[in-house]
């Protein structure tokens, strides 16, 4: 009964504001339609249409009522179009009779203004035209150097990871570099490291060492040794010793 009574409900709103529609917006423009839409307003609402069973003293079985409201909505709604078109060209008509009457002089100046504002109108479409290309070119760009960033970015963190790899994880110095300075040592040793820096100038390593040692007969003595290696860990060339 609930669903029954909401269905009641809502098919009484929707056929209040159908018969509005036709009675203030259709009938005005279209007899014929505001009738066709009265009558679908009049079938959907149902106490307007227990009255009209009662006046015909004959019940409509639903598969009618629902024909009934079809076909007149729908022939309702075809002469409105109709009706809309129609109107719309009689606007258009009066419009040109009334231009048709103005003299030359007003004519032409309708004319020019009307070419204005196409002109106007398709320079505004132009610029924004390229506007939007322009757009699209600097997002294109943008995204092309953030790529090119990103690229560089990863390129270079590996390259760093590459060269932290060849450094002694204990006091920081650089294996293969430390084997050539004892390598070139009277007394190998010796060899006591202090410390060590690299720059990484993306095509090598720039290496710099620091370390005490003895290489003749006298004390251990500071000395420094800067060399170029490649990503691989092999010295490239003695900088300065």
């Amino acid at each position: 009964m609930k669903i029954m009574n909401k269905t009641g409900k809502l098919k009484t709103v929707l056929g209040v504001v159908l018969l509005a529609f036709a009675i203030f917006v259709v009938f005005p423009l279209s007899v014929k339609a505001g009738v066709l839409c009265i009558i679908a307003g009049l079938i959907l609402t149902p106490d307007t249409l227990a009255i009209i069973e009662r006046l015909l003293k004959k019940p409509f079985t639903k598969s009618l009522k629902y024909t009934m409201f079809f076909v007149s909505f729908l022939m309702g709604f075809i002469f409105f179009m109709n009706s809309w078109v129609e109107n719309d060209k009689k606007i258009e008509e009066q419009k040109q009779e009334v231009f048709d009457k103005l003299p030359q002089h007003v004519k032409d100046s309708i004319n020019l203004a009307n070419e204005l504002k196409e002109k106007n109108e398709r320079i505004e479409n132009e610029l924004k035209e390229k506007a939007e290309r322009a757009a699209n070119e600097l997002k294109k760009e943008n995204e092309h150097k953030e790529n090119e960033n990103r690229i560089r970015e990863e390129k270079t963190k590996r390259l760093n990871k590459e060269a932290e790899e060849q450094f002694n994880t204990y006091d920081g110095s650089h294996r293969a570099l430390t084997e050539l300075i004892k390598d070139s040592m009277h007394d190998p040793d010796s060899y006591e490291h202090i410390e060590t820096k690299f720059r990484n100038d993306g095509n090598s390593i720039f290496v710099v060492t620091k370390y005490r040692g003895m290489n003749g007969f006298g004390p251990k003595r500071i000395s420094t040794v800067t060399a170029k290696v490649d990503f691989n860990g092999n010295v490239i060339e003695i900088v300065s010793q």
